[in-house]
Formats: structure tokens, sequence, C-alpha cells
């Protein structure tokens, strides 16, 4: 009865800190932190056609076709993708830059990302840097839930990441730094990343408790807590006793527990749940959103997803003041990220812009033009209908002319809806032009980079081609005497190859940088292209009425300046590549000029081995007391003066 008693107490614990896991899980993935859909970096989304996957840009086009058997959102320009079952790294230009080989993989955050190495059984957790080298051994232990691993990342410096001190011990968490060594050793039950320079850990098993730690690992917090939440702007979700408040970064309570269940905040309001049903609140506490929904997402980019509807949930998009502006009917919503969020309705997923429109579904073009067809046949059918019936009496004459009312009243709300619909438009390619400019200035930079980085390989190629071919010039002399040195034909030599080391080297680093600037060239000049359109768009917007007191944002001026900046980039780029083409040539007549040499070189250094050894036995002459020299100076004319020396001596 003890041992049961013991198992059961265990039991117990092991099921609390369970369950705090799972709040401070919920409690993470609610305040918008690592959200699953859409791009933290470029703007490109994942889609799935037909269990392949690929991207799309923010237009619903696809730029990256399905062809992955899996794929993650951008983070740091780099996203995670599946070949089979393995994982590696694209570029937004589709491009795998790290190959398939990992189990598992986060997303890059701070330079880094986390990797799964080894077999199921004996996996570790290790990180790669942007060119895929492994900088951060596998040395700790991945935390395995019941559906997937959770990868840890970099945040402020420091990832949190789990080891057993012992084989079969408990995951103990303790956070390292960007080189692999633990700044804070392992010793907590579960530990969050930090955020606002503090991290919420877990201590204890049967009386689990959260507290908040600083990065010398001191708690500035102590432990106290049920749950608890990361800092957002200056405050932090936190439990006791089955309720919900708000701590400050001293650890006081300056919204009282009193909610069940709160997420972070943004942009001023944080979700909390009252009485099962969501609302919001600001940082004083006070709900400026009742609470009337079932489910309630943070405010991202101004709108934040809300689900109603009970048991039979369907969600939409309110802002700030609590207003739908995209009334609920999808079935599951996800937070706006670079100006799209993910839904899905019925057997179908895709994304949407803030106005509501779907900007890419996984319909297919022909059931999309299937349901429109439909809709348009039943429009015309009901008018068919109404028709007939006012043409039969004068009840339905009457009628009709209620219907001229609410037609007259339609028009003037369409009359609204239309200035509403250019704003709208406006804003869209207000937005998109902004995308593009942004787009141009990071390009930009890129190519002024790789400019810059031409420099020094052409200046070292330039350089090092007259030095050559002077040396050059002194092995066809040394060559072309009669009895070569060739102590100085094998100088000269090594000189030419180190020569052609340095500028085949320089040529090497040239050729990456001019690649690199081409791409960006074409980007520039892609992105170029974009900026008029949209600046076109705008100008035809603005000119169709009704409204045409509408700020485009930006004048012609500025427009003309920025194309006109980027043109004198791309000019300065046709100059360097001329340079980058002559060093090329250069490059070439280097490698022919090193063949030419080592042609010479052998056949010079063939007679040194020729006048070497042609008379080394000379004893059997019958010179007496002749001193000959076997190796290199030794030539005809010595053998000459030698034999007259001798023949005067017989």
């Amino acid at each position: 009865m003890r041992n049961l008693n013991a198992y059961t107490k265990y039991a117990v614990a092991a099921l609390i800190v369970l369950l705090a896991a799972v709040v401070l899980i919920l409690t993470y993935f609610r305040s918008g932190v690592g959200s699953p859909r859409g791009s933290r970096s470029v703007g490109l989304f994942p889609i799935n056609e037909q269990h392949r996957w690929g991207y799309i840009d923010r237009k619903g086009k696809v730029v990256i076709k399905s062809q992955f058997s899996f794929a993650q959102p951008f983070s740091e320009g780099l996203a995670a993708v599946g070949v089979g079952e393995k994982y590696g790294f694209v570029d937004a230009n589709g491009k795998l830059v790290i190959s398939p080989q990992y189990g598992t993989v986060g997303d890059f955050s701070e330079g880094l990302a986390a990797v799964w190495i080894g077999s199921e059984d004996d996996a570790r957790i290790g990180f790669i840097d942007r060119q895929g080298k492994l900088v951060i051994n596998p040395s700790f232990s991945p935390d395995i839930g019941a559906d997937n691993v959770f990868m840890p990342h970099f945040s402020e410096g420091l990832a949190a990441v789990g080891r057993r001190l012992t084989p079969d011990g408990e995951l103990q968490y303790g956070y390292i730094d960007k080189s692999g060594n633990f700044v804070i050793e392992p010793q907590f039950t579960y530990a969050q990343p930090f955020s606002e320079g503090l991290a919420a850990v877990m201590i204890g098993s049967s009386d689990a408790q959260y507290g908040y730690i600083d990065k010398s690992g001191k708690f500035v917090i102590n432990p106290q807590f049920d749950a608890a939440g990361s800092f957002s702007e200056g405050l932090a979700p936190v439990s006791v006793d089955d309720k919900y408040g708000y701590i400050d970064k001293s650890g006081k309570f300056v919204i009282n527990p009193q909610f069940d269940y709160a997420g972070a905040f943004s942009d001023g309001l944080a979700p909390v749940m009252v009485d099962d049903k969501f609302g919001y609140i600001d940082k004083q506490g006070k709900l400026v959103i009742n609470p009337t929904f079932d489910d309630a997402g943070p405010l991202s980019e101004g709108l934040a997803y809300v689900g109603v509807g009970g048991s039979d949930t369907t969600y939409g998009y309110i802002d700030k003041s609590g207003k739908f502006v995209i009334n609920p009917r999808f079935d599951h919503a996800e937070s706006f990220t670079n100006g799209l969020a993910y839904v899905r309705w019925g057997d179908n997923e895709g994304y949407i812009d803030p106005s509501g429109k779907i900007v890419w579904s996984s319909l297919t073009a022909e059931a999309e033009e299937r349901i429109a067809a439909n809709a348009t046949a039943t429009v015309v059918q009901r008018l068919a209908e109404a028709t007939a019936a006012a043409e039969a009496t004068e009840e339905a004459l009457l009628e009709a002319s209620y219907e001229a009312t609410a037609v007259a009243e339609a028009t003037a709300e369409a009359i609204s809806l239309a200035e509403e619909d250019q704003r709208s438009r406006l804003d869209e390619a207000t937005g998109e032009l902004e995308y593009a400019l942004e787009d141009l200035k990071s390009f930009l930079d890129s190519l002024q980079d790789d400019i810059s980085s031409m420099d020094e390989p052409i200046k070292t190629i330039t350089e090092e081609w007259p030095a050559m071919q002077a040396k050059y010039d002194q092995l066809v002399k040394e060559a072309s005497r009669k009895h070569p040195d060739c102590d100085a034909l094998d100088n000269y030599n090594f000189d030419l190859n180190d020569h052609l080391i340095n500028i085949e080297y320089a040529w090497d680093d040239l050729e990456l940088a001019l690649d690199s600037a081409k791409e960006n060239a074409s980007s520039v000049q892609s992105d170029i292209a974009d900026i008029q359109k949209a600046w076109s768009d705008i100008q035809n917007i603005i000119a169709s009425g009704p409204n045409t007191q509408l700020d485009p944002g930006h004048t012609q001026q500025e427009i003309d300046k920025i194309i006109s900046g980027a043109q004198e980039i791309i000019s300065s780029f046709e100059s360097k590549k001329k340079e980058a083409e002559q060093a090329g040539s250069i490059n070439d007549q280097a490698t022919q000029l090193y063949d030419e040499a080592s042609d010479l070189y052998s056949s010079a250094y063939d007679r040194c081995d020729y006048l070497s050894y042609y008379w080394v036995d000379a004893a059997p002459l019958g010179f007496k007391g002749a001193n000959l020299r076997a190796g290199p100076g030794y030539d005809e004319r010595d053998h000459h003066r030698d034999t007259q020396r001798h023949q005067g001596r017989s």
C-alpha cells in the first residue's frame, strides 16, 4: 500500500509538470511567436498543391514551384524544405543552398538554426550557420512532444537547450551562447527563450513553479507561478491558483489575477478569457473589447483573428475597436504576416489580404469558374422569377416598386462601396510600391557590396600579371643560354607558379562576386519594373474617381530620383564588369603563359641534366688529376680545356 501511494504521488507530480508545460506552450504560440504560416524575412508563403510544397508571393503568384515534400516559412532569407524524409534549406529563388541531410530543423534565428543529427534512438541537436556549416556540435537532447519535436532557437544571444545529465535521467534545461558553451548550466525543468532581457523557467516536478531569470542565470523574480509567458511590451502573463494576471519586470502584479486565460500584449492589447469567452484588455487591465468570442488571437498588422459560433466556430478578423473588417466565414484562421493570413474553409485552404480577398487558394481554376458560373446562374434565375411575378399581379408590381427603391438605395451604397474600393485599391497599390522600394534598396545594397568586392581581385590580377611576364622574360633569357643556370631556372619557375596561383585565386573571388552581382543586377532591373508598374497603377486609381483627392504617398520626382539612382548603380556595375572581363582575359593569358614557361623550363632543365652526366665517366679517357665537374656548368669548352691540359702534360 505504501508503494501504491508513492506511485500515485509521482504520477500526480508528473501530470502537474505536463499540464504546466502544455499551458506554457499554448501561451507561447498564442502570443504570436513562431506563427506556422507566412514569411518573416521575404514576401513568400508556403503552399501545398497535391501533396507537394512550394511558395507564392504577396500577389498569390507561384514563384517557387511545388516540388518539396514539406516547406516551412522563410526566416532570415532561408526556408527549410523537405526532400523525401530529409530537410535542407532554399533561398528566395528556390535554390537549395543547404543540402537535405537532417531529420528535423528549426528556423534561422540570429544567424543560426537548430538541426537534428543522428538516429531517432540517439538523436542530438546542433546548430548550423547560413552556409550550412555545423558551428555548434550536436550535444544537446531534443525535446520531443506528442506530435513533434520542439527545436530550440537563439533569442537575445542565448538559446534554451536540454541535456540529460545521466543517460536515463530527466531532461534539464540551460542556456548556451553562439559558441555552444553553457553560460547558464542545465538546472531547470523547462526554460523559455529570453524576451526583453528575462526568461521564464520552471523548477521542481511535483510542485513545479515558474520564475524569471536574467542572463547571468540569477532569479530576479522568484519561482511562485503555476504558469508563465514571455515578456511583451513590458508585461508578462502569469497564473496563480488557476487565474491569470500580468506582472512587470519587478515581479509586481500590475493587473491582478482574474482571467481564465491571458495571452501576450501586442499593439497595446492582449486577449483574455472571461467565463469561457474571449475579449481584449489594455495595459491598465480595462476590457476595451467585450468578451464575446469563442477564440481569439493576438493583434498583428492591425488585425486579430477571432472565432464565433460555439461548437461550429467560424473565424473572421477584427480591428482594434472590435469591429469586424472580415466577416466570420473560415473554419480556421491565423495571424497576418507580411500582408497575408492563412485560412481554411471546408476542404480548401489559402491566403487572404487585409480586405478579406482570397489571393491564393487550393481550389483549381476550373472549380472557381464553376462556382462563379453557378452563382451567376442563380442570380439570373431569381431575376426572371421576380420579373414574372411583377408582370402577373398588381401586388407584384407594387413589390417591384419597393424593389426599385431598394435598387436606388443599393446604388447609393454601391457608390459608397466604390469609394471604399478606390481607397482600398490605392492602399494595395501603395503597399506594392513600398514592397518594391524595400526590395530595390536591399538588392542595391547587395549590388554595391558586390561591386566593392571586385576591386581587390581586379587589383591583384592586374598587379600580378606584369610581374609574371617579367619573370617569364627572365626565364626565357636564362633558358636561351647555351648552358643555363639550373638553380636560376628553378627560382623563375617557382615565381611564375606563385604569380599564377595568386591570379587564379583572385579570379575565383572575382568570379563569385561577378555572379552574385549579375543576379542582384537582374533583381534591381525587375524591381525597377515593379516600381514603375505600381506607380502607374496608383496614377490610374487616382484618375478613376469617384474620389480624386487621394494621397499617393509619393511624388513623381521622388520615384524618378530613386529609379535614376538605381540605374546609375547598374551603369557602374556594367563598367566594373568590363574590368572583370579584362581580368578574366588576363587569367587565361596567365595560364597559357605558364604552360609555355613549363615547356621551356622542362627543355632547359633537360639540357642541365645532359651536361650534369655526360662527362661523369672521364677516367677511361686517361685523364689524370683532371678536376672534372659533374653537374650544371660543366660544358664543352671546359672539356676542351681539360683535354688540352692533359695532352700538354703527356
